[in-house]
């Protein structure tokens, strides 16, 4: 098989194009392209992808070398758009999730990346979320036991009451040219992850802040968020949040470190 990475510029610009000709007009699969090129089928996926998302500029050739999203410089840049939520940049969401973060870099550097590359961000940053697992691990009583008798039942609840599970929680950061920040995260059980990023100390009205951005996202479907016992979840002010909107959300609380 032929690497792309070998072939000039010019080379390799004309073999992208011939390969998504060839699977735009149907006289090829992908698969029988990446054959007759001697390209990987799975970059051949990507041309065809990136041409009917962008068009004609998907085709040309990029500068090689380091990654945009590795150089410090890059990444202090979106740190400090993110400090900001979606709508201040024009952008069709309440919260930031990996689509939101690609078109957010597509709109300020004209740069495409795809999901997993801003995967790879949120992970160098320590942007991760946790979901329990599907079978218990060895651990404290408390968080076996709940796994094993409560969680099973709040799928089910889930699945039958057609609500979205997100799995709420807090997380420290450290971005390069912001500094330390937190993240308020929601993540579902397909991976789904969603949040909001601010500085200080967390409180309640910044909490129902973050309710209200995730119920808008979720565009009338009822949900049901589980999260640990943080003095903040329990306040006054998010149980009556939670009273005027019980007919949408419903918690539940997770055992002491559960996660």
């Amino acid at each position: 098989m032929r690497d792309g990475r070998k072939l000039s510029r010019e080379a390799l610009a004309i073999v992208r194009r011939k390969a998504v000709e060839s699977v735009i007009s149907g006289e090829l699969t992908q698969t029988q392209a990446a054959a007759v090129f001697g390209i990987a089928r799975a970059t051949v996926c990507q041309w065809v992808a990136a041409f009917r998302r962008d068009g004609n500029a998907a085709l040309t050739e990029r500068p090689r070398g380091r990654r945009k999203e590795d150089n410090p410089q890059f990444s202090a840049e979106i740190g400090a758009w993110l400090l900001r939520g979606p709508e201040t940049h024009d952008l069709p969401g309440s919260l930031w999730n990996r689509e939101l973060v690609a078109a957010l870099l597509r709109q300020k550097k004209s740069v495409t990346v795809s999901r997993w590359t801003v995967g790879r961000l949120f992970r160098r940053w320590g942007l991760t979320a946790c979901a329990p697992p599907e079978e218990p691990a060895p651990c404290g009583e408390q968080r076996a036991s709940w796994l094993r008798e409560t969680y099973p039942g709040l799928r089910q609840q889930a699945s039958r009451e057609r609500r979205t599970l997100w799995f709420l929680d807090e997380t420290s950061l450290y971005l390069e040219g912001v500094g330390p920040c937190n993240a308020l995260t929601a993540l579902t059980l397909r991976g789904d992850l969603q949040f909001l990023l601010y500085r200080g100390r967390l409180t309640s009205a910044l909490f129902v802040d973050f309710l209200d951005r995730l119920l808008r996202a979720q565009t009338g479907r009822r949900v049901l968020l589980i999260m640990d016992t943080h003095t903040i979840h329990r306040t006054q002010v998010v149980d009556v949040w939670l009273q005027d909107h019980a007919q949408t959300v419903q918690r539940r609380f997770l055992p002491p470190r559960a996660l």
